[in-house]
């Protein structure tokens, strides 16, 4: 199986993305490309996924993120619409780790105002500091909250949320979106879920943005 290098867009030329293996270009791309972009992800992935998604049975959380950020970074590379590309990652999540709510806020008219999602019917727009999203856009850190009920100013979409972890979308140190996931059950989320979902995120910025 071939080893896909899925890399940041260099600021010198127009490719969107690129996909290369060690010893392959593919044609219309320079050569000394990769010799010049950062290399978000090398490991063994099909260049292509459609409809599936090959979850490890009976693994460990941290194999199971590890499975999805490989599939989804071949997905998102290959998609050029960007609303597609973030609803098929909020999709395999929400499937893959049994989320209560998963999903994007985009900011909008200095709103985050809310995107593709999988889950009960959310708030539409956040304000900038307000609740668990606002608070991770003005911070532009990932919030993680064993207990949605002990967040100062938590705004209950639902009140079947008990906890939930936000990751911001940020591109040259300017916040873009946020990822927002809940969880109905109290202090679900841990470091592995913190840094495994800051590392599809900075795919996701690399990607699509």
């Amino acid at each position: 199986m071939p080893v896909f290098y899925i890399a940041c867009k260099p600021k010198a030329q127009s490719y969107r993305h690129l996909f290369a293996t060690a010893d392959h270009v593919e044609p219309g791309l320079p050569k000394n490309v990769l010799q010049s972009t950062a290399t978000i992800i090398a490991k063994p992935c099909t260049p292509a996924m459609s409809e599936t998604l090959n979850i490890p049975s009976n693994a460990s959380k941290e194999t199971v993120y590890d499975s999805l950020i490989t599939q989804l970074s071949a997905l998102i590379a290959a998609e050029t619409d960007r609303t597609a590309a973030l609803a098929n990652v909020t999709a395999a999540l929400h499937e893959a780790l049994g989320f209560f709510w998963t999903g994007f806020y985009l900011i909008k008219n200095d709103r985050l105002t809310l995107n593709v999602f999988q889950g009960p019917i959310a708030c539409s727009r956040i304000a900038y500091g307000r609740g668990v999203c606002g608070t991770a856009w003005a911070e532009k850190r990932t919030i993680k909250v064993d207990d949605v009920d002990e967040f100062p100013g938590h705004i209950a979409c639902s009140s079947l949320s008990r906890s939930e972890i936000v990751v911001p979308l940020v591109k040259n140190g300017k916040v873009l979106g946020v990822l927002d996931i809940d969880s109905d059950k109290p202090t679900m989320f841990d470091d592995t879920d913190r840094e495994k979902l800051e590392k599809l995120c900075e795919i996701i910025v690399c990607t699509c943005f």
